[in-house]
């Protein structure tokens, strides 16, 4: 499921239908992903993981989505992305990659914390950084299927 999100993903020019599906392939690897402890079951978890938080991410720049819409996307695009970097498993050799993103999704929540006056919330996800990732991810994750165009 995972591939066919990257080639949904990949897809020029990007789409809202194409994001959310994307989106939905990417919940659906999470959701079917192998619990073993083996290192390639995981990695593929935290993959896809790292892939959902680049649609979150692709789909504020997507059809002028408002603040409220745009921090929310930000906001889970952010804890999807700090889950797969902090785990053992996301590979070295792509970590980079991501705390790029991380750096620009938290630049991005500043500024439009700035703009509007930011809720405690995304605060909290900023400064605080008071969430274990580590040990809260679980092999059951929270799945949140975004319907694009009634969200954006």
């Amino acid at each position: 499921m995972r591939e066919l999100g990257n080639s949904l993903y990949t897809k020029k020019p990007p789409s809202s239908l194409l994001l959310s599906n994307a989106l939905e392939a990417y919940n659906l690897s999470l959701l079917y992903a192998p619990s073993s402890s083996s290192s390639l079951s995981a990695s593929a978890y935290e993959l896809a993981l790292a892939n959902r938080s680049a649609v979150y991410l692709e789909m504020t720049r997507h059809e002028g989505a408002d603040a409220n819409k745009q921090r929310t996307l930000l906001t889970f695009a952010l804890e999807d992305a700090r889950k797969a970097v902090e785990s053992p498993t996301y590979p070295k050799s792509q970590q980079p990659k991501l705390m790029q993103r991380i750096e620009k999704i938290t630049s991005l929540l500043r500024d439009l914390e700035e703009t509007n006056q930011g809720t405690n919330s995304v605060r909290f996800l900023i400064s605080n950084r008071k969430l274990n990732i580590n040990q809260s991810i679980n092999r059951k994750p929270k799945l949140i299927f975004l319907d694009y165009f009634y969200c954006c």
